[in-house]
């Protein structure tokens, strides 16, 4: 089984229950990685926010400062993978059979996004078993979103060491435009996904889905350099040719409608 990593702020007790009765339900053990949080930050990173494209802010950097220790930590133990879940995140049906170890060879993929999301995006036309009724596509364009994903010790090991990451969102970094990975690789999306993030079960986000982040995200820099703003053309266009050349690679999207990604519904823990 893979092992599985979740991202929790110490005082966040109440999303450390909520996700460790969900592991124990399914039989899964998984590790804890203290989260960064925007008082952790250093003068020296703070320093470097005005440079982001993204209008990048503290906590968007203390967000991905905390997926970067789960990198690192599975680096370091020479983990041939892991799965990456924040604390929020809803485990469904298929989840645990996601941890096979074989999966990443099977499916021919270093990184794959986990997540339901109702945002439309452009899929490849051909699919992978995963898991169950749960197939693998390729992402042709974008969709945010980090609560849940799998990935390799060569894509984390390249994220941890990757000067540009804590300049943008991390799910921007890693499934959206502007970030490194879709217009370096292939990346997969589960269909349907095993993982829901609570925010889109409780909307009124009470308890475990109230969010740390939301008033830090207040503080993002709205006036971006002219630097940083040719450097978000450059990365706009680098994403606009690889969405091109995937399509041109699967000639079937030219004729293809953008779907939302759904969820594969509660998990049984009988």
């Amino acid at each position: 089984m893979l092992p599985v990593f979740y991202i929790n702020l110490a005082r966040r007790t109440d999303r450390r229950v909520f996700m460790e009765r969900q592991f124990a339900a399914l039989g899964i053990r998984a590790e804890r990685i203290e989260a960064t949080t925007p008082d952790d930050l250093t003068a020296e990173q703070r320093a470097v926010l005005p440079a982001s494209a993204w209008g990048q802010g503290p906590s968007d950097m203390a967000c991905v400062l905390s997926h970067r220790a789960a990198w690192t930590h599975m680096v370091r133990r020479r983990l041939p993978a892991a799965v990456i879940l924040e604390d929020d995140v809803v485990l469904g049906r298929g989840f645990a059979a996601c941890l096979a170890e074989d999966i990443l060879d099977r499916s021919g993929y270093g990184l794959i996004h986990l997540e339901a999301l109702p945002r439309p995006i452009l899929l490849g036309s051909r699919s992978r078993p995963l898991a169950g009724d749960i197939v693998l596509r390729t992402m042709i364009t974008t969709l945010n979103g980090a609560g849940a994903y799998l990935i390799s010790a060569a894509i984390a090991a390249a994220a941890a060491a990757d000067a540009a990451a804590p300049l943008m969102e991390v799910d921007r970094y890693l499934f959206g435009r502007g970030g490194r990975w879709l217009t370096e690789i292939e990346v997969g999306q589960a269909v349907p996904a095993p993982c829901l993030q609570l925010e889109f079960i409780d909307r009124a986000k009470t308890g475990a889905a109230a969010s740390d982040l939301s008033a830090g995200r207040r503080e993002r820099t709205s006036n971006p350099s002219p630097a940083a703003r040719r450097e978000r053309n450059r990365a706009n266009l680098r994403y606009s040719l690889a969405v091109l050349a995937r399509r041109l690679r699967d000639p079937a999207t030219f004729f293809s409608r953008r779907v939302e990604i759904g969820f594969s519904g509660p998990a049984s823990t009988a």
